[in-house]
């Protein structure tokens, strides 16, 4: 079908019956076309604007699967999604469903999405709220803010893009509201207590809450938070509460670093600078062969860690990946020896020869661009990724990596060296 697209060029179908492949069939289609420039962009120009809603949502999930695919601006495929905003409801939620995965490429689409909100009932109300809010997070536009306090708790609370700490003024009211009430759904305390340890000293005042929660099942995400704010949490409660967490007996059948002894003891050095209970805490958990989160403790602690760097040695060959990233990060930070940190970091990178990104590749790149000119051995690998005409997954991952990637090149080697421009690759030259 693509290729008869193709050949029919840029004109409109017939006002013939469309016999739909279905919903799901259809995206699958869209997704497959994508790869194939032409057929892709004449799938496009054959079904925007014609008399069938149906058609025309088609047009919009062409558009959608070959943004997603390739990393060329193409404002005008864009603005076919956008249009579909103004459409019959089944075209506008396609729409709207494109824009929820564009991440910030997608940012220019942010009003007349906000004004199809407010046509539909607003934030409060409207069917496709839900989805409209993960996309103007995702494009760190800042009225997702109210948005995301009027919704809070619903089961769609999480968002692929984390919540910027300037947004903390608006939201933590409402954090902490939630937090305290202690009634909420666990899976969204769950979330807020991950949202307060990456915005940090931007939490602060939600120190009470947390404090509070150390005596309750979320008391290892309170503790990583607490400790994320660092000595801006240093309140008596506080630094009290973690102490006692450290040396709390977990229950029946738990070792005490499954309790969250490791975690209560990191973030008690963050909010006192004294590491000794970080230190014995953290090192036994070493010595006993566990991987997270006490490598990442070990390596926020850097060269005080020294006597447990030949526990955390062998562990740059162990089985479990994220181990033995973990252990590369604490080892460089423990002993500033880098050449088996990077020997064990580049494997590691091995899923962007096929053009996808993870979790732990992205943390692997940045933990390359921190050791530096050391990591020279990354720079191919990353220059692929930063000249690429395609994507590595979806909008929102492939833009964290590809900002990963330029960091990591700047600090890898400060001097430019060539690069090959975006578009000279395989698709250049596509319509």
């Amino acid at each position: 079908m693509a290729r008869g697209l193709a050949a029919a060029g840029k004109q409109r179908l017939p006002d013939v019956p469309w016999w739909s492949l279905g919903h799901e069939r259809d995206k699958c289609f869209v997704e497959l076309s994508a790869p194939h420039p032409h057929a892709s962009a004449a799938l496009v120009e054959a079904t925007a604007g014609h008399q069938r809603a149906e058609l025309r949502r088609v047009a919009v999930l062409a558009a959608g699967a070959r943004l997603r695919y390739w990393r060329d601006p193409a404002p005008e495929l864009w603005e076919t999604v956008a249009a579909g905003l103004d459409d019959e409801r089944e075209v506008a939620s396609a729409s709207v469903e494109v824009l929820a995965g564009g991440g910030t490429a997608s940012a220019p689409c942010a009003d007349r999405l906000v004004r199809h909100i407010e046509r539909s009932g607003g934030a409060a109300v409207a069917g496709d709220a839900d989805l409209a809010l993960r996309a103007l997070v995702g494009m760190d536009d800042d009225r997702a803010a109210d948005w995301y306090a009027a919704r809070l708790g619903r089961f769609w609370f999480n968002t692929p893009a984390p919540l910027p700490a300037r947004w903390a003024p608006r939201l933590l009211p409402v954090f902490r509201h939630h937090l305290a009430d202690g009634g909420g759904r666990p899976d969204t305390t769950a979330r807020i207590l991950r949202t307060l340890a990456l915005w940090g000293p931007a939490a602060a005042p939600a120190v009470p809450e947390l404090v509070a929660l150390l005596d309750s099942p979320a008391a290892r995400a309170a503790a990583e938070a607490l400790g994320a704010i660092g000595p801006a949490a240093a309140t008596r409660k506080a630094v009290a509460g973690l102490g006692a967490l450290v040396t709390a007996e977990p229950g029946p059948g738990r070792r005490r670093w499954h309790g969250g002894a490791q975690t209560a003891a990191w973030a008690y050095w963050r909010l006192t600078g004294d590491p000794e209970q970080a230190l014995r805490v953290c090192g036994a958990a070493a010595r006993a062969g566990l991987g997270q989160p006490v490598l990442r403790h070990l390596a926020d602690l850097g060269p005080q860690a020294a006597p447990y760097a030949d526990t955390v040695r062998p562990l740059l060959t162990c089985p479990g990946a994220w181990s033995r990233v973990g252990a590369a990060e604490a080892w460089w930070r423990i002993t500033g020896d880098a050449a088996p940190a990077v020997a064990a970091l580049l494997p590691e990178l091995a899923p962007l020869a096929g053009h996808t990104t993870t979790p732990l590749v992205l943390r692997t790149v940045r933990i390359l661009g921190a050791v530096g000119s050391p990591a020279a051995a990354a720079l191919p690998a990353l220059h692929e990724v930063t000249s690429s005409s395609r994507r590595y997954g979806s909008i929102p991952a492939d833009e964290e990596l590809d900002r990963a990637a330029r960091r990591a090149l700047t600090a890898i080697a400060p001097t430019p060296t060539p690069t090959r421009a975006r578009g000279t690759g395989p698709a250049a030259g596509r319509p």
